[in-house]
């Protein structure tokens, strides 16, 4: 897997993960102003342009200015004309309610309003297409607030959006159907009840990513002559209730669909009685990767896996039930990731050996998701294990955790993460487990020679390398000469999440593997073949974040950092670096130190300090600086 292929894949567990952390906060009240994002965006000191903002929108009654709008008055449009602004909308109204708290607020901080008093639509003149998205996402429930949405609020502040739809889409009108098309960011779909009419799936051609949350599936079919849009590339299927869901009528939906990565996470109940329908999934002919969360599969017809693209097949579950001579018939397949909890016929790792895989017989479900491990036993294969010949004395106890394999150049590469279970597991220990890592690691074969690697159990005095990573290995190259190097995550630290990786880089003239330390010191890294470099990013507390790039010194063979940012809210020391500022009720100042090193990584060459006033009602302007920490090769490029 190259480089942007392995970020890809990063990000899409990030983004995952982001994801379910989003579902389980929707609705829980307004982000405390002190945590703010580390990616948010801040100005010079100024007006304030964005602020933490809310969810959905609803416009209400037109109402005299001299009687208070009342919050439980509806509203609804004059007419269907549309009129120009930064997008078309609706024509203007005289009085506004927003029924959803948080919109309100975000609305009513920007415009520097006091909550309660009634907000009138020409207080909105000046700000068309100017209201900002800073936090994750509006939901927006109707097609009025739509183009509410469309017309005040800057689109592209957006992270994605999220759109709930009722069955008979008695609340939209064809003209705010077709105003989807403006959402170029990615979109998650929801219904009033767990399934939206298959139509609306037309109108969503300007994004490419789409997430269809907690719906059992789509009713209907696509309009006559209409397809699904073919902008859109990346599908996540989410559904954490107990409907029974297949996604029967979706997948027909997205047969002639050009996505490339299709992301399942059903909840155990539905994951227990309905297996995944692999074959409905390989019949988009398009399908490169398929992540699935813990989930059996089942093929009914085999004859639609030859004409499939799919390569990378990750997440599901092999038990006594599976059919595992099905990957034979995939084509292009070239990496599977799977947990084995049960005998299975695993003669498919041994037939293809150019397969890269990632075999999980005890990762942590064996203690934390008893569905997947009914008797709490991990899978043990003898032969399997005699076969790999990892044994060595003493393991007469002990048994293959994980294994993974790479193919490259010739060389395999294989992992092994070895355990035993935990003697002490029910006494009174700060964190006892059933399982214990004994030790991982790596093997390379290359022709008869034989290279291996023994990581140390702690690499550093934070990190601990231990029982409860999945040891995740990468082929990447890290120093930027065209040949691909090996890195094993090494584990993370505290709340703060500072995750290391060991790295071996490989030498052509030896033909061996050998080890860098100073990759493996980099918090956080992040490999861009693309710009040569390798991105950091660390988190000191919870409104102190810090960015930094290294580049490949390929004289001394050693990663420098080239250049530091450090952001922080510094109000508590507002009075001693600036004495003349004024600082409102809830605001804050924002300091980013930006540091540049010479050639030797330690000599400072500049620092320079840059700041922000954040505060309700306030419009601020950028630090001229700050598209520079944006830039492809600057810190949170890309």
């Amino acid at each position: 897997m190259d480089s942007k292929k392995v970020r890809r894949f990063k990000n899409r567990l990030i983004r995952t993960a982001i994801l379910s952390l989003l579902i389980l906060s929707t609705g829980c009240g307004q982000k405390d102003s002190a945590d703010v994002p580390a990616n948010t965006q801040f100005s010079a000191l100024g007006e304030l342009k964005s602020s933490a903002l809310g969810a959905a929108a609803s416009v209400s009654e037109p109402v005299p200015e001299s009687i208070p709008a009342p919050e439980t008055t509806s509203f609804k449009l004059k007419n269907t004309a549309m009129i120009e602004c930064k997008s078309a909308f609706r024509e203007p109204f005289a009085g506004i309610i927003l029924k959803n708290r948080r919109l309100q607020e975000c609305v009513y901080e920007q415009l520097g309003k006091e909550d309660g008093t009634p907000l009138y639509e020409e207080e909105l003149a000046d700000y068309c297409g100017l209201l900002r998205e800073s936090d994750y996402s509006l939901t927006i429930a109707n097609g009025q607030e739509l183009d509410f949405v469309r017309t005040y609020f800057d689109l592209d502040s957006f992270y994605h959006f999220s759109i709930e739809f009722t069955p008979d889409l008695h609340d939209w009108t064809a003209a705010q159907l077709d105003g989807l098309r403006d959402l170029q960011k990615p979109v998650q779909i929801a219904g009033t009840k767990d399934t939206i009419p298959a139509e609306v799936l037309i109108f969503f051609t300007g994004t490419d990513e789409l997430t269809f949350y907690n719906i059992a599936d789509v009713t209907g079919t696509l309009p006559p002559g209409r397809t699904f849009p073919d902008t859109v590339r990346d599908v996540t299927l989410y559904s954490s209730g107990d409907t029974p869901c297949t996604f029967e009528n979706l997948f027909a939906c997205m047969q002639d669909s050009n996505i490339e990565f299709l992301s399942v996470h059903r909840s155990s109940q539905i994951r227990s009685g309905f297996p995944f329908p692999l074959d409905a999934a390989a019949g988009m002919k398009s399908l490169v990767q398929l992540s699935l969360n813990k989930e059996r599969i089942e093929v009914k017809n085999k004859e639609c896996l030859s004409e499939s693209s799919l390569r990378y097949l990750t997440g599901f579950v092999i038990d006594k039930q599976t059919d595992t001579s099905i990957f034979q018939l995939f084509p292009q397949l070239t990496t599977i990731s799977c947990s084995v909890t049960a005998d299975a016929d695993l003669s498919f790792v041994s037939d293809n050996e150019a397969w890269s895989l990632r075999l999980f017989f005890c990762p942590a479900e064996i203690e934390f998701d008893s569905p997947l491990y009914p008797d709490g036993e991990p899978a043990v294969f003898p032969a399997f294990d005699e076969a790999l010949g990892w044994r060595e004395s003493g393991d007469a106890d002990n048994f293959l955790g994980i294994y993974q394999r790479f193919m490259d150049e010739g060389r395999k590469i294989e992992c092994f993460s070895i355990r035993c279970r935990n003697e002490d597991y029910g006494r009174e220990y700060a964190y006892p487990y059933p399982l214990q890592n004994v030790r991982t690691f790596l093997r390379v074969t290359d022709g008869e020679h034989v290279q291996q690697f023994l990581p140390e159990p702690r690499d550093s005095e934070y990190a601990t390398f231990g029982s409860y990573q999945t040891d995740p290995v990468y082929l990447i190259d890290i120093n930027f000469d065209g040949i691909k190097d090996i890195t094993l995550e090494a584990g993370s630290f505290g709340n703060s999440a500072w995750t290391f990786e060991y790295g071996w880089i490989y030498d052509p003239e030896s033909g061996l593997y050998l080890p860098s330390n100073s990759f493996q010191s980099i918090t956080n890294p992040s490999v861009d073949t693309e710009h040569q470099l390798v991105r950091s990013s660390w988190r000191n507390n919870a409104v102190s974040h810090g960015w930094a790039i290294y580049r490949y010194d390929q004289v001394t063979g050693d990663y420098r950092m080239e250049r530091k940012l450090i952001e922080d809210d510094v109000t508590y020391q507002a009075a001693e670096l600036m004495p003349d500022l004024q600082i409102p009720e809830d605001g804050r100042l924002w300091e980013w130190e930006e540091t540049v090193y010479d050639q030797d990584g330690v000599t400072v060459l500049e620092n320079e300090r840059y700041y922000a006033l954040v505060a309700p009602g306030l419009q601020t302007e950028y630090p001229d600086a700050y598209d520079r920490f944006h830039e492809p090769d600057s810190y949170w490029g890309y």
